[in-house]
Formats: structure tokens, sequence, C-alpha cells
């Protein structure tokens, strides 16, 4: 069986176990991972990476609510990569294709949990 991808202990003890609160921000988490799969793709193709740079950082937080640890390092290597201007587009696009894989394999996790809060 493949380990799971996300670790929802840091998110049930931040909302003190409240089934709603937590089923809430897993909404929320999978509303991000959607925006943020739309939109890297398309700003790396636009060489846009002040942007994609932010929107690396700002998904970061996200994963590290739902316990997703190697998704977090993945992105943090993503953004040193943009930040220091080492803009091989090879590297950023290979390391996108990881992270939008474990977002892809998370969100099926997160939809199993969110039913089974809502059972």
């Amino acid at each position: 069986m493949e380990k799971s991808k996300t670790d929802l202990r840091f998110l049930t003890d931040a909302c003190a176990g409240d089934k709603t609160t937590i089923a809430e921000m897993i909404r929320g988490f999978l509303v991000q991972k959607n925006e943020f799969t739309s939109s890297v793709k398309n700003l790396l193709h636009k060489k846009d990476y002040d942007t994609l740079r932010k929107t690396v950082h700002k998904m970061k937080s996200a994963v590290k609510i739902v316990g997703m640890e190697l998704t977090y390092t993945y992105l943090q290597e993503l953004e040193t990569l943009i930040v220091n201007a080492t803009h091989n587009l090879s590297s950023i696009s290979n390391l996108i294709s990881v992270v939008l894989s474990h977002l892809d394999d998370s969100e099926k996790e997160l939809q199993s949990e969110l039913q089974r809060l809502i059972d």
C-alpha cells in the first residue's frame, strides 16, 4: 500500500477535533489546490517567475496544514530555484510535475476524509 500523502494530525489538533471546521479547512485546501494547479503551468509557460514564486510560496502553507511534508519540501526547493534566478525551465517544470502529482494524490485522500467526516 502506498504511503499517505497527507497527515491531518496538525489540522485536527488546530481545530480541536471539530469535524465541521476540519471539513471546512479541507474544502478550502481543495479549492486552493485547484487554483494552484490551473495557474502554475500557465505562469511557467508565460515565464512569469515572480508570480509563480508567489503562488508557490502561498501553497507551502496550505500543504503544511494538511501534513504534506514531502510536498512542502518540493515546494521549498521549487521556490528556491525561482528565487535564485536559476530559471532552468526543465528543472522547474519537472518539479512542478512532481508537486502536481502529489496534490492529485492528496485530493483523493482528502475527498475520502471529507466523506468520512460528513457521514
